[in-house]
């Protein structure tokens, strides 16, 4: 589903609204050209279960890499914005470590500033703290509450229930790819309608 959204993947059927506009295709359902994908995937950040940082590259060469690229930010520019990003998850000291001089968790909020610094509407969250120890978990849900917090949009696939609860302003649990329920968190956590969603909650709890 977040492939979907992000365009990463084409749609077989159905349609992504986005702003109140329909994305990925023309006027005539068509898939657009891979420049105007481009541009509409350049307000969509991705944040994915591996950080996939560039070992070879500092903490700032990742994160300016993008600016660069899709952006032709200048160099100036692409630093100033990449230390602000990554002084706003917590790394404002490693902006010359290499990935391999980082936690888990670290590396994790550096994946985060590099989707930030292109500035989003929108961020995507596929299981984030999955691959990480449970001690590192909370640094990178903390970052996460704050940019909700900031007023962020959000999209988060997650196992983190306490975190949905109290961030999520809609929850929905899926079940071999079908949407079972979708609701405020409360009511979800705490009156659900479908028997799926009860024998999960039972589980987790």
């Amino acid at each position: 589903m977040l492939r979907l959204m992000a365009l990463l993947e084409p749609l077989d059927a159905g349609e992504v609204i986005f702003k109140g506009q329909r994305i990925g295709v023309d006027a005539n359902n068509r898939p657009v050209r891979e420049r105007a994908l481009a541009r509409q995937r350049s307000e969509i950040g991705m944040v994915f279960q591996r950080f996939n940082l560039f070992s070879h590259l500092t903490v700032l060469q990742n994160v300016t890499l993008a600016q660069r690229l899709t952006r032709k930010a200048g160099a100036a520019e692409a630093k100033a914005r990449a230390a602000e990003m990554l002084d706003r998850v917590g790394l404002g000291s490693h902006l010359h470590h290499f990935p391999s001089e980082l936690s888990g968790g670290q590396q994790q909020r550096v994946a985060i500033a590099r989707a930030l610094v292109l500035n989003p509407s929108v961020m995507l969250f596929d299981e984030p703290t999955s691959a990480l120890d449970p001690e590192l978990v909370n640094d990178v849900l903390a970052v996460m509450e704050q940019l909700a917090a900031d007023g962020m949009t959000m999209v988060v696939v997650t196992h983190e229930m306490g975190f949905a609860r109290r961030v999520g302003t809609d929850v929905a649990l899926f079940d071999q790819g079908v949407l079972v329920e979708q609701a405020p968190p409360e009511e979800f956590f705490t009156n659900p309608q479908q028997e799926r969603t009860r024998n999960f909650l039972r589980h987790i709890h």
